[in-house]
């Protein structure tokens, strides 16, 4: 019987401890609601900024999310138009001025790419910047983890 006793009042000391841990805990954030201003002694006020209207050069039938190449990064959503007809509901759509000139030509227009229902989902992805990154602790092909 003791020993049932002893289980029994254990088991209750440690639940009234948890209980008022946890009470403890939720009601130490709920003590004061005033604010003291002295706290902020020293701290630079709070500055309103007018920064004004962010212009964002778009160009038609380009990514326009990487001024250094129209088509940057691929793949991108923005060369996908609604197309109910296919299994994903998307088809591609580049614009005859989406890619690159050849050096013969202005434009190049590869009108089989449009038949697409999107892009394949092994994909690489690319897009390119203005330095070169540091890629230090990077996965990459050989180190994945």
């Amino acid at each position: 019987m003791s020993l049932w006793f002893h289980f029994m009042n254990k088991t209750a000391y440690s639940k009234t401890l948890a209980l008022l841990m946890a009470a403890g805990m939720l009601l130490s954030g709920c003590i004061l609601d005033t604010v003291n201003e002295t706290d902020n002694d020293g701290l630079a006020p709070d500055v309103e900024i007018d920064l004004g209207p962010v212009e964002i050069i778009t160009t038609d039938g380009c990514d326009n999310l990487n001024p250094l190449h129209c088509m940057l990064p691929f793949p991108s959503n923005a060369f996908l138009t609604a197309d109910t007809s296919t299994e994903t509901g998307y088809k591609v759509n580049y614009a005859s001025n989406t890619l690159p000139s050849s050096g013969t030509t202005s434009n190049v227009e590869i009108l089989d790419l449009n038949r697409f229902d999107g892009f394949s989902p092994s994909t690489q992805i690319m897009t390119a910047f203005t330095t070169v990154p540091n890629l230090t602790g990077v996965a990459n092909q050989h180190s994945i983890a």
